[in-house]
């Protein structure tokens, strides 16, 4: 079975209208990075754009079209703004329930606040928190987070696996001694099978690794089709394509930062 990867950019305003592609089996919408913007911008040159809020236009148009897409986030939508400092991340939490968030993966600074504020927060989330390569030691973040989800969409599966990059350097010692580092592509490799194995159509990483660590990843994989990224905020206009370890090819994926865009992924089985 072949399947067919259609990746768009579109400018997040607070006007953005849906655009009209081919048929499709599946839309995916990705954001990553978006720290604590919820609102547009008011000035600069991305004046009038980015955030959470700008967002919510489109997903709701999109949904009207496509009432099954997935929308999914690369992480690190904590700390940047005046909102995360006042209301430590809970509006943040709030707002991305209200935009029907499927799943995230844990960025570093999602750390920021310790991990008992991070575990309050995601208690809060009505959407799944995936990191698959850390052995976390604090149970209660522990029995939250897992290491991916399986999706159920229109007759196929959609496996995703979480991704985050190694925190050394990026968050206290407190936290780093109750997170345990795994290598992220060895994790992949073996929960891809495992995926693959529960008959899973399409199998996508959601990364917190940067662009250098997914197109690494790309390369060294099996069974992996699509990695969506965040961290380095790479703005993507144009997918990257890698041939994997078996020679077929896997798209990576980011969308810059703040919101100012955001992905749209059509995928034909």
């Amino acid at each position: 079975m072949k399947t067919t990867i259609m990746h768009k950019i579109f400018l997040v305003l607070m006007t953005t209208l849906p655009l009209s592609l081919i048929s499709q089996d599946l839309v995916i919408i990705h954001t990553n990075d978006f720290h604590s913007q919820i609102e547009p911008f008011r000035t600069g040159r991305n004046e009038g754009s980015a955030g959470l809020l700008s967002l919510s236009g489109y997903l709701e148009q999109m949904r009207k079209d496509h009432p099954d897409l997935l929308y999914l986030d690369a992480g690190d939508y904590n700390q940047g703004t005046p909102y995360f400092n006042l209301f430590e991340g809970m509006v943040e939490v709030e707002a991305m329930n209200a935009l029907g968030l499927n799943a995230t993966v844990l960025g570093n600074h999602e750390f920021d606040n310790g991990l008992e504020d991070l575990v309050k927060r995601i208690r809060k989330a009505e959407y799944q928190t995936l990191c698959a390569n850390y052995d976390i030691a604090y149970r209660p973040l522990r029995k939250l987070v897992k290491p991916y989800t399986i999706f159920s969409v229109r007759g196929k599966k959609v496996g995703v696996i979480g991704l985050t990059l190694n925190l050394n350097g990026l968050t206290s010692n407190e936290v780093l001694r109750k997170m345990h580092f795994r290598d992220p592509v060895a994790t992949a490799n073996r929960l891809a099978a495992r995926l693959k194995r529960r008959g899973c159509d399409l199998i996508v990483c959601l990364s917190h690794l940067g662009l250098n660590g997914d197109t690494d990843l790309a390369r060294k994989s099996a069974n992996i089709d699509l990695i969506i990224g965040g961290h380095s905020h790479s703005f993507l206009e144009e997918p990257v394509k890698e041939q994997n370890k078996e020679g077929r090819e896997v798209v990576v994926v980011q969308t810059g930062a703040y919101g100012v865009y955001a992905g749209r992924i059509d995928i034909t089985f």
